[in-house]
């Protein structure tokens, strides 16, 4: 049986994947960053992590842009409150 139109999730326009490990795990991340790329091939990937280790997904084409997770806007995914700062909250 088909799934109905309105139960079908949406084709998204954007989508932020955070990897804040190293090169390691970042390498443990390119499965699933290419599989979101042949997915939605037209969504703008942006990847917050490791500058140096993310923009190999760049290079790769598995990703748009880059952004550095150690930026201090981010501080805020790893404090325990109970909700996020309205910029990093619009952000995400």
């Amino acid at each position: 049986m088909p799934i109905p139109d309105a139960a079908r999730p949406a084709v998204p326009r954007r989508i932020l994947a955070l990897r804040a490990g190293a090169i390691g795990d970042f390498i443990l991340t390119v499965p699933a960053l290419s599989a979101l790329r042949r997915k939605w091939p037209k969504a703008w990937i942006e990847i917050a992590g490791k500058p140096h280790v993310a923009e190999l997904a760049v290079a790769a084409g598995l990703a748009d842009r880059t952004v550095s997770i150690d930026r201090a806007g981010f501080a805020a995914l790893f404090a325990a409150q109970d909700s996020l700062p309205p910029s990093l909250a619009d952000y995400i």
